[in-house]
């Protein structure tokens, strides 16, 4: 996707292009920005020493956690899936790949199986 490639900024520019590679700049920070925080979510809960008791702390929460999740790691491997940021994607889907199996109980917690 162009827009979310790196761009350079020339010193003089004009309006339009100023602001259309301000557009870019914030497409890119936000892209980064939501890379990072599925990464560090999906690290918060599967690097603990003990992500049983993470998700028990979740209680009724980690169904909608997961759920949202999965939404967005839906959103980015769409949108991003060949691009520049193919990378730092192949790394959030390596770890929704390893993890492990589990069980959505009726009010919305969440236990490994």
């Amino acid at each position: 996707m162009p827009i979310l490639q790196k761009q350079e900024s020339p010193a003089q520019v004009g309006e339009a292009t100023r602001r259309a590679n301000q557009v870019r700049n914030i497409a890119n920070r936000s892209t980064k920005q939501m890379l990072r925080d599925v990464s560090q979510g999906l690290d918060a809960i599967w690097t603990a020493s003990d992500p049983a008791a993470v998700l028990a702390e979740l209680g009724t929460d980690a169904q909608a956690a997961f759920e949202l999740n999965t939404a967005t790691v839906t959103f980015l491997a769409t949108t991003l899936a060949g691009g520049d940021y193919q990378e730092e994607l192949d790394e959030i889907l390596a770890k929704v790949a390893a993890i492990p199996a589990f069980t959505v109980a009726g009010d919305g917690s969440v236990t490994l199986d």
